[in-house]
């Protein structure tokens, strides 16, 4: 999650009237750094992403990390750069632009355009270049000039690499025209094309936004919908809406993830945070979508901005969503909350059958370790959990190879990992059974980033973020042998074994990329020749600020990534997107913008082969490699 202008950088925050009634709640400064949404992600997004609040005895703020690392060969020419603080301090973010951060060509000093940016907490900062830098160059990068939160001076931080060879192409047969979309200002957060061929949008403060989609793929005009802030008494925070898969033109279900609404008169975070166990799934229907009923409340909610993410149906029916963490790394830490712990259903993936659901009351997710008796592992549960250690996915996707996935994002160094209990006396774990692995060493301040990974998500799978409620203690890969591991976290002592089941991830984005809204490209050869079809399209919020496009193997792992198409690069932040089968147009939520993008495929194929682009492709290896 990363912001490109500074007012931007911030956590998401609003000043509204409760009196003034639902009609006049109004947005005066709104940032998600989603699911983090403001500096890598929904505030939701990256202030989701930072560890414990831990003070440097030096006084000092400085940059303690960088990516790519001081004197790093064979760069990709499209990368972005990404610096992270030491622990415990943050920046003033209208010290971080241009003129204090800044990236230039080594030899000549020649500057390179980019968008800066600092993270919704404050403790990193990403600059992404406008263009592709030039291959087996050497650049330089530079802080110098910036403050922190008390006005003293950061360290001036420089480093150099440089960048490879690659395997440019200029000859990709893919490329999108990019339009903005007339309308008015708005934080979208949630996209999806309704079975009436209307394009739908929520918005951080609870709106339903439904417009028509003309034969060229642009809109016609909005129609407000404020079904979710009457029912509420106000706004509300939507994190993800999703059709149901029975509803049709003439009969609209739309089942909607959504959570509190945090105000802040003066711009500031919150000394209180959110308030745990409010997050609902609800569905409105109806043909306006007045009709509102909750089906779940009382889930689980961290005390920033980790909460019920994007839902999807899958093929069974039921409705699956990322249930975001209320931690960094697993154990509770100042920053995350002044010691709000993981619960239960907390850094999971949620299966919800709408067949169990009572149809007269919605099902109250609060467990017993938040004081309420709701059972996930009791034997007809109508919410249950599906895969665990998924610290949080904004977005998932059913793909047609068989697969969920999700892309999440990893916690920045400084948090807290548990450790298995002294006395033996570990929880259930999601497979009914007790903990049966070695004893594991709790780690304080950890210093180690955790990379943004895309997962191929499996029952009874854990992917990587422990949860003491849930007997997970393993952070990622552990440090199982001397050598270089999967994932390994360096501060455990060798011989700290992955949790038993560990599934190691389908691709590792790198730092500070912020994976957020997810679809894969369907048109049955309709367009590209196909060259696009069962391809995954990822934003990349914060580092790249683009569309990431992912090719699949046989074994559902990336094999080969590809950027720089066409159509698909300097977006604002853009956070969710989906695609109008019928037209190939895909829609882009660039929420630091406050706009919707369309991206028109380009059908004519000579204007393909003559577009002056630079597709940069790289092969993956395998994960566990």
């Amino acid at each position: 999650m990363s912001p490109q202008s500074r007012r931007a950088a911030q956590p998401l925050y609003a000043m509204a009237s409760p009196a003034a009634g639902v009609r006049r709640w109004r947005i005066t400064h709104v940032v998600i750094g989603l699911l983090a949404l403001a500096g890598g992600g929904f505030w939701l997004v990256q202030a989701m992403r930072h560890g414990a609040f831990v003070a440097d005895p030096s006084g000092l703020t400085y940059v303690v990390a960088s990516h790519p690392a001081d004197g790093e060969k064979d760069v990709l020419p499209n990368i972005y750069v990404s610096a992270n603080l030491n622990p415990g301090h943050s920046l003033d973010p209208e010290t971080v632009d241009n003129n204090t951060v800044r990236l230039f060509r080594t030899i000549d000093q020649q500057l390179v355009p980019a968008r800066v940016n600092t993270s919704a907490a404050g403790d990193n900062i990403t600059l992404t270049p406008l263009e592709m830098l030039q291959p087996n160059t050497r650049y330089s990068f530079d802080v110098r000039g910036v403050k922190d939160s008390s006005g003293a001076d950061v360290l001036t931080h420089t480093i150099s690499f440089t960048t490879g060879a690659g395997a440019a192409s200029n000859s990709y047969p893919v490329g999108f025209d990019k339009h903005d979309v007339p309308s008015d200002t708005n934080y979208y957060t949630a996209l999806a094309v309704g079975p009436d061929h209307r394009l739908y949008a929520g918005t951080v403060d609870g709106k339903i936004i439904r417009r028509d989609i003309r034969p060229d793929g642009q809109l016609g005009p909005s129609r407000v919908i404020e079904t979710v802030q009457r029912a509420n008494d106000g706004p509300r925070l939507i994190t993800g809406i999703a059709f149901d898969p029975k509803a049709t033109a003439d009969h609209l279900v739309l089942w909607i993830s959504h959570g509190q609404f945090i105000l802040n008169q003066h711009g500031k975070p919150s000394s209180v945070g959110a308030t745990e166990w409010t997050g609902t799934i609800s569905a409105v229907s109806g043909a306006e979508l007045a009709d509102y009923r909750d089906i779940v409340v009382g889930l689980p909610r961290s005390w920033r901005d980790h909460l019920n993410n994007q839902c999807v149906f899958g093929p069974d029916g039921a409705l699956y969503w990322s249930q975001g963490s209320h931690t960094a790394m697993g154990a509770p830490d100042e920053k995350w909350g002044h010691g709000r712990p993981e619960r239960l259903l907390s850094a999971a993936v949620l299966r919800l059958d709408p067949g169990k659901a009572p149809a007269d009351k919605p099902i109250d997710a609060r467990t017993p370790d938040g004081g309420g008796a709701y059972d996930p592992f009791a034997p007809d549960a109508p919410l249950t959990i599906y895969a665990s250690g998924v610290r949080v996915g904004f977005d998932m996707i059913f793909h047609s190879n068989g697969s969920l996935y999700t892309g999440v994002n990893g916690s920045a160094r400084g948090g807290n990992v548990p450790a298995t209990p002294t006395d033996g006396n570990a929880p259930r774990r999601p497979d009914g059974k007790p903990y049966a692995g070695p004893p594991v060493l709790g780690l304080t301040v950890a210093e180690q980033d955790q990379p943004d990974l895309l997962l191929r998500l499996e029952r009874g799978g854990y992917f990587g973020h422990p949860n003491p409620a849930r007997g997970e203690y393993v952070l990622n890969g552990g440090n199982p042998t001397d050598k270089s591991d999967p994932l390994e976290v360096t501060a455990y002592p060798v011989g700290t074994r992955p949790d038993a089941n560990w599934r190691p991830p389908a691709y590792s984005f790198g730092i500070s990329a912020s994976p957020n809204g997810m679809l894969e490209y369907k048109s049955d050869r309709r367009f590209f020749g196909g060259a696009l079809d069962g391809k995954i399209l990822v934003t990349r919020f914060s580092g790249g600020k683009d569309i990431m496009v992912l090719s699949l193997d046989e074994r559902g792992n990336v094999a080969e990534t590809i950027t720089g198409i066409a159509g698909l690069t300097s977006f604002n932040e853009p956070l969710d997107l989906t695609q109008d089968p019928a037209t190939g147009c895909v829609y882009v939520a660039e929420y630091a913008g406050g706009k919707l993008t369309l991206l028109r495929p380009i059908t004519d194929v000579g204007r393909l082969a003559s577009l002056k682009q630079t597709v940069f492709r790289q092969q993956v290896r395998p994960p566990t490699e």
